[in-house]
């Protein structure tokens, strides 16, 4: 484990300084360790400097708190881990670094006295992982996403217009039940989470895009307010339409001939990326996560 001194410095690393290893109260830097594996990102927790300063101190009696902080990981934190750590030398001082990758079994809980809690890292602080993010966790740790899991709703009781019309437009291609249960959508005859959003019905409590238009930049009263609701494909073709219809255009003349060219305020295709990415990359198990324009 090289270049200790660029970990300490580049805010870009995930990282936990401690002054001295703590063996009254592990809590403190194990909260980090189930953080750094419940994460997506390699984290450092480095004992032998200070939090605040970033001075090197040097780790006190470094035979026992070497032993001690692997001991604590591998018996406090569930399932097991295997992380690197290290005694390593920086301006003469012994340190001890542990590095944490992150684990594909999630929820990494930390064990203490009966209690188990799941720890997730945000921004520099380890918190408590919400019922939401532990069911998350959980559905990673599965290899399984929220739009994969097969629901109690059959299939005879939802129709599929728009997305049928999507694959006969841009694609020529006519989507049955057979090509449903080949894209994932459907097991026998129950749908998944994510055939429920592409369905016209679209049950799937909280998901809608609100689109505003408001009158000034205090957003004190708006001049048009709407919620799309419906198949996932029809709210980002409806928001679309909110777009175009309060924003401003702008002309130029094509080489000085009498045709002229519309400019529209906002790019129409990064404007519908943005939609997609975010119908796609939102937490739909988490309430007042929906879309705003």
């Amino acid at each position: 484990m090289n270049d200790i001194e660029k970990i300490i410095t580049d805010e870009k690393y995930n990282l936990e300084l401690k002054e001295q290893v703590n063996f009254d109260e592990p809590k403190k830097y194990l909260k980090a360790v189930s953080s750094f594996a419940n994460g997506y990102d390699i984290g450092y927790i480095i004992f032998g400097i200070e939090d605040g300063t970033k001075k090197i101190v040097g780790v006190k009696d470094i035979k026992k708190s070497y032993e001690e902080v692997s001991n604590r990981i591998k018996t406090r934190i569930d399932p097991n881990i295997i992380p690197i750590v290290d005694i390593v030398n920086v301006e003469g001082k012994k340190l001890i670094v542990v590095k944490v990758i992150p684990g594909q079994h999630t929820p990494y809980y930390y064990v203490n006295k009966g209690t188990r809690t799941a720890y997730i890292r945000k921004g520099d602080q380890d918190c408590e992982t919400s019922s939401t993010e532990l069911n998350e966790l959980i559905l990673r740790g599965r290899n399984q996403g929220w739009d994969e899991l097969v629901t109690d709703n059959l299939y005879k009781d939802f129709t599929f217009e728009k997305l049928k019309k999507y694959f006969k437009d841009i694609k020529d291609y006519k989507i049955g039940k057979e090509e449903l249960e080949s894209f994932g959508l459907l097991s026998g005859e129950k749908l998944t989470n994510a055939a429920l959003l592409y369905s016209d019905q679209n049950p799937v409590v909280g998901s809608f895009i609100s689109c505003t238009r408001w009158n000034g930049l205090d957003k004190l009263s708006a001049k048009d307010d709407i919620e799309f609701y419906g198949s996932i494909l029809d709210q980002i073709d409806n928001a679309m339409e909110f777009i175009k219809k309060h924003m401003s255009n702008g002309w130029v003349k094509e080489g000085g001939k009498l045709a002229r060219r519309t400019i529209p305020e906002y790019d129409l295709d990064a404007m519908r990326e943005a939609l997609i990415n975010a119908e796609a990359h939102r937490s739909y198990l988490m309430r007042g996560t929906n879309v705003e324009i």
